[in-house]
C-alpha cells in the first residue's frame, strides 16, 4: 500500500514548486512505487476552506512536506 505525502506551503508563490515536487514523486521510478503525493489544490472542493483541508489531509497521512522561505 502506498503512503501519502501531503505537500503544502503557506505562500501562493510556491504553487509551482509544490506541483514540481508532486510530479517528481509521481514520475520517479522508486518513489512512485511507495508514495503518492497529495496536493490540496488538486483534491479539495473549492467550497471548503484551506485550513480544514490541511488539517484533514495531515491527520491521516504519514508524511508531510511544508515548503517555506525561512532559513534556519
Amino acid at each position: 500500500m502506498k503512503k501519502t505525502i501531503f505537500i503544502s506551503s503557506v505562500q501562493n508563490e510556491f504553487a509551482s514548486e509544490r506541483k514540481e515536487l508532486a510530479n517528481y514523486i509521481r514520475e520517479d521510478e522508486l518513489l512512485r512505487i511507495f508514495f503518492k503525493p497529495y496536493l490540496f489544490e488538486e483534491n479539495a472542493d473549492t467550497a471548503h476552506d484551506t485550513a480544514h483541508g490541511t488539517a484533514h489531509g495531515t491527520a491521516h497521512d504519514r508524511f508531510y512536506i511544508h515548503i517555506n522561505d525561512h532559513i534556519g
